[in-house]
């Protein structure tokens, strides 16, 4: 498995911070901060498209070379997108300033291949626990995706569990080894069809503040009703 290569992104030093950002976003801009222990924090803006086409293909898991003014270049990884909550456009980006000589964590995201023989052949449906995992390493290192082959998945009974996944050496996986990452489950019997699709006729009398009528009063209620719908015409 390769490393990811490094992304590059250009940032000018933001001035405008409270409300005012608002334009800085009408502008096509998208408002940001820089930040790391041993650093001051930095207020920051990138290009809005620039930084959309680097985090399609960066994420949360790979190195980024953040040039700040064309001058000083950071590298960084992205530490948390905050995205509106109407429509989901981008808000504003945390920028974490790593260390090259000291280990980060971040995540590295499941993309499972190939075909289980437990679904071709025995019909069983591919579940997937996990869509990523929590590595440890160097900034160098670091991974943007795991591929897993679920062929080795040929009954019900077989797992595909954290500890079964290779990573390039100098990464760590910080999730616990047994914990289950996909597996397939065996199909339904026709019962359990059966019972999925029963139709579930409600007893209101289990509801509370609810008395069914009894057959007389029911009678008496029906005979009162067709006696007032005569009166009426």
């Amino acid at each position: 498995m390769v490393q990811e290569q490094t992304l590059a992104l250009s940032a000018r030093t933001r001035t405008v911070t409270g409300k005012a950002v608002a334009q800085l976003r009408q502008l096509e801009k998208l408002p940001g901060v820089v930040y790391g222990h041993g650093r001051a924090n930095v207020n920051v803006e990138v290009d809005l498209a620039q930084f959309e086409k680097v985090y399609a293909a960066a994420g949360r898991g790979s190195l980024i070379n953040l040039s700040i003014d064309n001058g000083t270049v950071v590298p960084v990884v992205v530490q948390e997108l905050s995205l509106n909550n109407l429509n989901d456009a981008m808000q504003h980006v945390d920028f974490y300033a790593v260390r090259m000589d000291e280990e980060i964590t971040s995540e590295a995201n499941l993309v499972f291949i190939g075909e289980s023989p437990a679904v071709k052949t025995l019909g069983g449906t591919f579940i997937h626990n996990k869509d990523h995992i929590t590595i440890k390493c160097l900034p160098s290192k670091l991974i943007k995706e795991i591929t897993i082959d679920i062929s080795s998945l040929a009954t019900f009974t077989d797992a595909i569990k954290i500890k079964d996944l290779h990573v390039p050496e100098g990464v760590k996986i910080m999730d616990i080894s047994d914990d289950i990452v996909a597996t397939v489950n065996a199909p339904r019997t026709d019962e359990e069809l059966a019972a999925l699709n029963q139709t579930v006729t409600e007893d209101v009398t289990k509801v509370e503040g609810v008395v069914k009528p009894t057959t007389e009063e029911a009678a008496e209620t029906d005979a009162k009703a067709d006696t007032k719908a005569k009166a009426e015409k």
